[in-house]
C-alpha cells in the first residue's frame, strides 16, 4: 500500500508543539466556557448537559465530553482526548466566535453546503498555510471510490449523489460537511471538493473551520491506512 499522504498541517503542529506554552489558547477557552451557563451552551450548540456537568457533543461518529469545572476532555470510551487540535476546535465550537457567546440564540439548521472560500473572507484566508486540504484526500482515495464512500460512512457519513463518489456527514450537530471525489481521467487529475454548511461561520472563526477540515481529512485517511 502507498505511503499515507501527508497534510501541510502535519508539518505545523510540531513547530507549535515547541512554543506551545505561550500559544496554547485552550486555557483562555476553557475560562470563557466556565463562565457561560451550561444550559445556553447546550441550547446554542447542540450539547448535551451530562450528570457531572460536563457538556457531551456527538462528533464523527462518536462523542466528545468536556467537562470545564476539571477542564477535561474525553471520548466515546471515557478516555482523555489528548489530541491538541481537537481539544481547541471543540471548545471554539462550544463557547462561539462571538465576544459574548452566552447570548446566542438557539441555532438553526446547518443550511445548504457551501465552499468554504464562500464564507465571509473565506476566498483571502484559505490560501497558503491555510489550504483546504483536499489534495491529501485525492492522493489517498482518487482511485478508490468504494474506500472513500466507506471512510465516510466509518465515520456517521451518508452517500450523496455528486462527482464519482461523495457523502454528507454530521460533524457536530449543527455543522454538516460534504465530500465528493472525482476520479482521474485521461484529462484531468483525482480531485476532491469540501464542502461545509452555511452556517458554519456561526459557531467558528475561519482558522476553527480549517482546523476542522483538518481534523476530518485526517480520521478519513486513518480509516484507509490506519
Amino acid at each position: 500500500m502507498p505511503d499515507k499522504p501527508t497534510l501541510p498541517i502535519d508539518e505545523m503542529m510540531p513547530e507549535a508543539d515547541v512554543t506551545r506554552k505561550e500559544v496554547d489558547p485552550r486555557p483562555l477557552y476553557w475560562q470563557r466556557l466556565s463562565e457561560i451557563a451550561s444550559s445556553e451552551v447546550a441550547k446554542a450548540t447542540g450539547a448535551r448537559i451530562t450528570p457531572d456537568g460536563g457538556l457531551s457533543l456527538e462528533f464523527l461518529g462518536g462523542h466528545i465530553t468536556c467537562v470545564p469545572k476539571e477542564r477535561r476532555t474525553t471520548d466515546s470510551h471515557g478516555d482523555p482526548i489528548e489530541d491538541f487540535l481537537s481539544e481547541l476546535v471543540i471548545l471554539l465550537y462550544l463557547v462561539g466566535k462571538d465576544a459574548d457567546p452566552g447570548t446566542r440564540e438557539s441555532s438553526p439548521p446547518p443550511g445548504k453546503a457551501v465552499s468554504p472560500l464562500q464564507l465571509p473572507t473565506g476566498s483571502t484566508f484559505f490560501r497558503g498555510p491555510h489550504v483546504i486540504p483536499t489534495a491529501p484526500l485525492a492522493e489517498g482515495f482518487g482511485d478508490d471510490p468504494e474506500g472513500f464512500l466507506r471512510a465516510g460512512e466509518s465515520l456517521g457519513g451518508s452517500a450523496w449523489k455528486q462527482g464519482d463518489a461523495s457523502f454528507k456527514l454530521m460533524v457536530l450537530p449543527y455543522v454538516e460537511m460534504h465530500f465528493i471525489l472525482y476520479v482521474a481521467d485521461d484529462e484531468f487529475p483525482a480531485s476532491v471538493n469540501i464542502l461545509v454548511s452555511e452556517t458554519i461561520d456561526r459557531y467558528l472563526s475561519l482558522d476553527g473551520v480549517w482546523g476542522l477540515c483538518n481534523i476530518v481529512v485526517k480520521r478519513l485517511l486513518k480509516e484507509k491506512y490506519g
